[in-house]
């Protein structure tokens, strides 16, 4: 009897979830590089000969994180979409140094998935480079080489951490400006009151990393703590069933090279800070931002509109969104990459 309702569920979660819907590009590689092997999945169309490439958040993660029916379906239906897992993330494998655990290294890696994916779709697709939090750190840093840079149509950075110092004090006044409002109203005293007493206790120009990774959590928590900020709907019961048993992603070896990897990477990362070289990059440029992120604060996207160095710039704050507005306002958030993606392909 035990078996018999195991294996019903089992069913009920295959029908249910069902395969990928018909698409053009539905193929999955590995793509190695000084000794990782990258898992990348394309998927989507052909039709308008124009490819959106994700660099996923962490570091780690995974891309497909980012493949909810609410964000992604939209773009899979008009463009080829690059579903890249970093090294040391996701599905991705391999047996390397742990120095080649490095931005520029990531930088290379990048390069080398965009030349081999080229390779299998042709040379006249449009590229779009997208990148969310870690991933806009990431992307900010292949855009200022001049030969990358110039392969690509656009880039897009959501909720980007390009410069870690100014995102460390700027996440550290955000949580105790909304922190003091939200006790002053009565809201949530005991979680408010610990937050605001430790960001109060920081020198706001020496964060370590110990620090840092410390407000990141109160970060996450604080969203949670605000009516105004929209919960998303992109992790359904039936889409979470789908994604931890019938889709092509490793929760568990995921989380676990997702915390090893962000270890290793953890210094490389506080140290950046790329807005006085942000004005090299000069192709079009749509910077997407959530008003209640406290993870990486709106000021970021300010910061990085001002530093720019092209006149085709611009900066869209999503009202109700923290740090993933792909989920909280997806609707939005998608029509207006769309209408950049039409605006420079």
């Amino acid at each position: 009897m035990r078996n018999s309702i195991i294996i019903f569920i089992l069913a009920v979660v295959f029908f249910a979830c069902g395969k990928d819907k018909n698409l053009d590009v539905n193929e999955h590689y590995f793509v190695r590089s000084n000794g990782a092997d990258m898992s990348v999945w394309l998927k989507g169309s052909k039709a308008n000969k124009t490819v959106i490439f994700i660099v996923h958040g962490g570091p780690g993660g995974s891309a497909m994180d980012y493949r909810m029916p609410s964000f992604t379906d939209p773009l899979e239906e008009k463009y080829v979409v690059v579903y890249w897992d970093q090294r040391g993330s996701g599905a991705s494998m391999g047996n390397y140094d742990t120095t080649l655990f490095s931005i520029p290294q990531y930088v290379e890696d990048l390069y080398k998935v965009k030349k081999f994916v080229e390779s299998e779709l042709g040379t006249d697709y449009s590229w779009f480079l997208y990148g969310h939090s870690w991933g806009g750190l990431l992307g900010s840093s292949f855009m200022l080489n001049e030969q990358y840079q110039q392969e690509f149509s656009g880039w897009i950075e959501s909720d980007g951490a390009h410069n870690m110092p100014l995102l460390n004090a700027l996440e550290r006044n955000m949580l105790i400006y909304y922190g003091r409002q939200e006790l002053m109203a009565g809201n949530n005293k005991e979680r408010w009151k610990e937050i605001v007493e430790y960001c109060e206790s920081l020198d706001s120009v020496n964060i370590d990393m110990y620090e840092s990774a410390q407000m990141n959590k109160y970060s996450y928590e604080a969203e949670g703590l605000l009516d105004s900020v929209y919960v998303g709907n992109g992790m359904t019961p039936g889409f979470a069933l789908k994604y931890l048993l019938a889709s092509q992603y490793a929760p568990i070896s995921n989380w676990i090279s997702n915390t090893w990897t962000n270890i290793m990477l953890r210094e490389d990362v506080e140290e950046s800070a790329l807005s006085n070289q942000l004005y090299k990059i000069k192709i079009p440029t749509l910077l997407l931002w959530g008003k209640y992120d406290f993870v990486t604060p709106p000021e970021l996207g300010y910061d990085a509109l001002n530093n720019l160095g092209t006149e085709d710039k611009y900066l869209i704050i999503y009202e109700n969104s923290g740090h993933a507005p792909m989920d909280a306002q997806p609707v939005e958030y998608v029509t207006d990459i769309i209408n950049f993606i039409e605006s420079y392909r």
